[in-house]
């Protein structure tokens, strides 16, 4: 993730080199704004933000880096639209269009009723968020606060991984929740035999076990594992 940021970084300041000049660029601060899950945790908060810094987007004295969730973001963008247009423009050119652009957006902006609540519905292909915010002013910015937040709702295949995940947690404890990525994550071989059979679901609720691939600690006494070939069984 750190290299993917890093380009992104590099690729922006080349752009805004090219389109304001170097030395208007040496006098600019810039706030980068970082979009995260609704129900990101803490820690995975800081992590990105973490990942930012390494990436460096911090570097340049006076840059800041701020997180809001993607409904704050999308309300944004929904309310207010973009005001930036990329591409070679004089300093005092840019400014011009930047202005014409926020009276354009006027009338979308004061048409929001000052303490309406929206939701924000974000449907993705792994989880599905529903956000309300509070609209606290429009005039002459807008600013908004999240009253509700939701906590992530998983949908497609992701929720079956995660309820598999769930279930070998509960029967191997900790002797499989302790496992690396590198054993449980994608890519791995526990992963890929998660795929293969939540391909064969059609719908069928008849109750069927499954023999998936994976070694746990020797010690490890419970029916549902076969230490002699290593093999965990699931049930649906």
């Amino acid at each position: 993730m750190v290299h993917a940021m890093r380009y992104l970084r590099d690729l922006q300041l080349r752009k805004a080199t090219r389109s304001l000049g170097a030395d208007v660029l040496e006098n600019l601060n810039f706030v980068y704004v970082l979009a995260h899950p609704a129900a990101c945790s803490k820690r995975g908060q800081e992590r990105l933000r973490a990942a930012a810094v390494e990436a460096g987007f911090a570097d340049r004295q006076g840059d800041k880096i701020k997180l809001i969730s993607e409904a704050h973001a999308a309300a944004i963008a929904a309310f207010v639209g973009s005001k930036m247009e990329h591409g070679p423009r004089a300093w005092r050119e840019y400014f011009k269009v930047r202005l014409q652009r926020e009276r354009q957006h006027a009338n979308r902006l004061t048409s929001v009723q000052k303490n309406s609540l929206v939701t924000i519905v974000d449907i993705g292909a792994l989880t599905c968020d529903l956000t309300t915010v509070k609209i606290k002013s429009n005039d002459p910015r807008l600013r908004i606060e999240e009253e509700f937040v939701s906590v992530g709702g998983r949908c497609g295949t992701t929720a079956i991984y995660c309820r598999i995940y769930e279930q070998m947690a509960r029967k191997f404890g900790s002797a499989f929740s302790d496992l690396p990525d590198s054993i449980l994550g994608r890519g791995s071989t526990f992963f890929e035999a998660c795929e293969r059979v939540v391909k064969t679901f059609d719908g069928d609720e008849t109750y069927t076990r499954y023999r998936l691939p994976l070694a746990l600690a020797s010690d490890i006494d419970h029916p549902d594992y076969k230490p002699e070939t290593q093999e965990v069984t699931i049930e649906r």
